[in-house]
């Protein structure tokens, strides 16, 4: 089955790490396909111009910052392409700015149905400014409703996939995400991760509950491990479970109410700090 990535690019071409990211962690390509997206800011200066195809109402762009976008986009093209992916994989799209870099992001998310957006530290913060404040979730009528991959400086040699559930629906959104994205790839064990602060009943049913959406997405049962752990800092225990299994992602499923952001809190906060030479997945 197909599936479609939206890759999101700036014009710091020095990292480009969503495109590191996916070119080495997945080593069965031929199912993925990528759409890689620049917003650029809008110009009034002399020489502006609109993009071609677009409405005669449409913002404009300087001729200067069309040539950074399109420098990275070939440079975030051409690290894919160099690692295994196709031409025929790999589209650009280039857009003006119009209602703001996340929400034109996030609606070209919804508009492509696309499976997850991939985006940059910096992208990330983005994100989580808009939505911590009462009046973007105003503006936005729906919740992100599609899994957020934030990704670091990449250690090509890092594999698997560690899990972290708790039973709630964000986490089993995520491991419904992760059976499907890595169904094809059997390069990668997926560690399903319980952490509590101390032994209690119905963890062993959490775990299974999130192993049995991994194993309807066909994974073979080998392929998946299950792990609970006592800890009062939960961030600290995911943090060291990734050191130690040598993760390349940390998936997790995370909402937002009362105003905070949906990777608030101590936990989440952290993993986003210092989890590094990886990604972050997330779902709400």
């Amino acid at each position: 089955m197909e599936k479609h990535l939206l890759l999101t690019v700036s014009d710091d071409t020095s990292c480009l790490y969503g495109a590191r990211f996916v070119s080495t962690f997945f080593r069965m390509k031929s199912s993925l396909h990528l759409t890689l997206f620049y917003v650029a800011p809008p110009s009034s200066s002399p020489g502006a111009g609109r993009l071609p195809g677009t409405a005669p109402w449409s913002p404009k762009v300087s001729t200067s910052t069309l040539n950074l976008a399109e420098q990275a986009l070939s440079g975030a093209r051409d690290i894919l392409c160099a690692r295994g992916f196709s031409e025929e994989q790999v589209r650009t799209k280039l857009t003006v700015r119009s209602m703001g870099t996340v929400k034109d992001i996030i609606r070209e998310a919804r508009k492509g149905f696309y499976d997850a957006v991939i985006l940059g530290r910096r992208g990330y913060a983005l994100f989580e400014n808009l939505l911590s404040s009462s009046m973007s979730r105003q503006i936005l009528d729906h919740p992100i409703d599609f899994p957020v991959w934030i990704c670091r400086q990449i250690n090509p040699d890092r594999r698997h996939v560690l899990l972290c559930t708790d039973g709630s629906e964000p986490s089993l959104r995520m491991a419904d995400h992760v059976g499907y994205m890595l169904n094809e790839d059997p390069d990668h064990r997926i560690i399903l991760l319980h952490v509590a602060p101390h032994r209690a009943a119905g963890e062993s049913e959490i775990l299974e509950t999130a192993e049995k959406m991994l194993l309807e997405h066909r994974l073979p049962p080998e392929r998946i491990e299950k792990r609970l752990a006592v800890a009062r800092n939960v961030s600290e225990a995911i943090l060291a479970e990734a050191k130690t299994e040598n993760c390349a992602v940390v998936a997790v499923g995370r909402g937002g109410t009362g105003g905070k952001g949906w990777l608030s809190g101590s936990c989440s906060s952290r993993l986003l700090k210092e989890l590094d030479e990886g990604a972050l997945w997330v779902s709400r």
